[in-house]
Formats: structure tokens, C-alpha cells, sequence
């Protein structure tokens, strides 16, 4: 039996990373890990992965794999000994465990919070609310970081703002996604 811990953030890593190298599962896993430590963000576990914001009338989650029912039906049945993907679950847990407990270190040392998912995408680009100063790609997945922020949280704003335009679940403007704002712990945030 695994915590409760590793099965939340192990969900995350098995929807949002499957088929990706044990790094680049790694590294979702440390997005929220990095969120946790991260001013801007709820500080506990649980909040940041059920964090929701409000897009066009609908609640979305952070984690956008967290609103397909298909990825769930898929985490529950590769639970299984034997299933298809009994393998992806295994490491999912694993490189939660790895990040949650710190026993490996984060793949790209600078904290990102968050990930592109396509590459190459419109956010590799700076633009005039960001600059990202570092990029690397693990796997399919790109994560970036952007100066001015502390070495243990720098984020890849330019990759999340842009890929916000054109994800159904934001504003379709970048002064609309720049301007979402949400409330955790009393205080307003910029997304």
C-alpha cells in the first residue's frame, strides 16, 4: 500500500506524464512539490492538487488531467497486477515518492511550477509580461525558468501565460490570462 501522499501526486505524474521518462515524470511530480514551497501557491499538498480556477462559467483543476474521467478510469485499473499499464503506475508512484521525499533531486534544479506539454509551442517565445532565460526539454515535455525569481522557485511563466491562450480552459487573450486572478488562504493571486 502506498501513502496517500504518493497516490495524489502518483495520479498527476500517471495522467500528465504517461509514456515519459522516469525524469520527465520526475519533474511533473516536483511541479507540485515546487508549487507547495512557492509564495503564489496554496501551501499544502492537498490544496495544490485540487487547486480549481474558473474559466468561461466551468471549474477547472490545475492539473487538467485531474478533469478526465478517462484518466481515472485508467489510474484505477492500472492499479491492477498484471494490467496494461501497471508499469506507468508503478513508476508514477515511485517518482512521487522520489520527489515527495527528496531522495532524487529535481531533473532541472531551478523549481519550475508548472510545464508545457507540446513543444515547440508559442510560450517558448518571451514576450512583454515575461522573459524565460532557460529551457529544457525531458521527454515531450518542456520546462523553462524565468529570471528574477529565487533559484528554488524560478518559473516558466512564458511557457504557462502563452499555452493559457490557447487551452480551452483560459481566457483566449493574453491580457485576460495575465489578469485571472484566484484567492487561496484570503489573499489574491495572479494565475
Amino acid at each position: 500500500m502506498h501513502s496517500a501522499n504518493k497516490e495524489k501526486v502518483g495520479r498527476v505524474v500517471f495522467g500528465e506524464a504517461s509514456g515519459e521518462s522516469d525524469n520527465g515524470k520526475l519533474e511533473v511530480a516536483y511541479t507540485i512539490v515546487n508549487r507547495v514551497n512557492h509564495a503564489g501557491f496554496p501551501n499544502s499538498l492537498n490544496a495544490v492538487v485540487n487547486q480549481t480556477y474558473k474559466s468561461g462559467g466551468k471549474t477547472f483543476h490545475h492539473y487538467n488531467t485531474l478533469d478526465n474521467s478517462g484518466h481515472d478510469k485508467r489510474w484505477e485499473a492500472a492499479k491492477e497486477p498484471g494490467a496494461t499499464e501497471h508499469a506507468a503506475y508503478n513508476s508514477a508512484i515511485t517518482q512521487a515518492g522520489h520527489a515527495l521525499c527528496g531522495t532524487k533531486s529535481d531533473p532541472m534544479n531551478c523549481g519550475p511550477v508548472n510545464f508545457c506539454a507540446k513543444n515547440p509551442c508559442s510560450a517558448t517565445n518571451s514576450n512583454k509580461y515575461c522573459y524565460t532565460a532557460y529551457k529544457e526539454r525531458v521527454g515531450r515535455l518542456v520546462f523553462g525558468e524565468a529570471p528574477g525569481e529565487p533559484a528554488n522557485a524560478q518559473l516558466e511563466v512564458a511557457y504557462t501565460v502563452v499555452n493559457r491562450i490557447s487551452h480551452p480552459g483560459f481566457p483566449n487573450s493574453l491580457d485576460a490570462v495575465v489578469d485571472q486572478t484566484y484567492i487561496s488562504r484570503g489573499k489574491t493571486y495572479h494565475q
